[in-house]
C-alpha cells in the first residue's frame, strides 16, 4: 500500500512543489497533440448528444456476427 501511495503521490508533490511560471514553461503543445485532443472532444460530443446511428451500428453488427 506504502508503495502504491508513493507512486501516486510523488507526482503530485512535484507539481505543486514548482511556480505557476516553471510549469507553464515546460509545457508544449505539438501540433499532433492537438489534433488528438479535438478529434477526442468532438467524438465525445457527438456520442454524448447524439448517439443513435452508432448504437445502430453497433446492434447491426452483433446480428451480422449473430450475437444476439
Amino acid at each position: 500500500t506504502m508503495v502504491g501511495l508513493a507512486a501516486y503521490l510523488r507526482p503530485l508533490q512535484q507539481m505543486f512543489s514548482r511556480t505557476l511560471s516553471e510549469r507553464a514553461s515546460q509545457f508544449r503543445w505539438s501540433v499532433a497533440g492537438g489534433a488528438v485532443l479535438v478529434v477526442a472532444a468532438v467524438g465525445t460530443l457527438v456520442l454524448g448528444v447524439y448517439p443513435g446511428p452508432f448504437m445502430h451500428m453497433v446492434n447491426q453488427s452483433a446480428d451480422f456476427i449473430w450475437l444476439r
